[in-house]
């Protein structure tokens, strides 16, 4: 499985990325740091899942996301960020994303978020 992961902290990317190869050993998981980055990533390798952070520093990851529908409309996307309001539930919705983790969520969640999305396995 093939994912583009874009998010402007090295930290995040980093624990994020670690964690979930721990969980799954075969993803492969290429890294962006800004929006524009993750579009070039995404139309280069055609990922199966793109995961966005909202607050990208050039472009939102909600206005990456609508190009990336448009441009591969059977792409998984999902939005993340570091809570769980409802104006990210509202963009999630507005932008069409798949589904939204928040990077704070405990780790087995989100990647459970993630796996059922990819090859439909419950979300337990």
């Amino acid at each position: 499985m093939r994912m583009v992961f874009a998010d402007d902290s090295n930290i995040v990317r980093t624990l994020i990325k670690r964690f979930l190869i721990e969980y799954e050993p075969t993803w492969e998981i290429e890294e962006a740091k800004t929006g524009r980055e993750a579009m070039e990533k995404t139309l280069t390798t055609k990922p199966h899942l793109v995961l966005l952070d909202i607050n990208l520093p050039d472009i939102q990851g909600t206005e990456v996301c609508k190009l990336i529908r448009e441009a591969l409309p059977t792409v998984k996307i999902v939005l993340c960020s570091l809570g769980d309001s409802q104006d990210s539930m509202a963009a999630v919705k507005a932008c069409g994303a798949d589904a939204y983790v928040s990077k704070v969520a405990p780790m087995k969640e989100f990647h459970q978020t993630l796996a059922a999305l990819i090859d439909n396995r419950p979300k337990n």
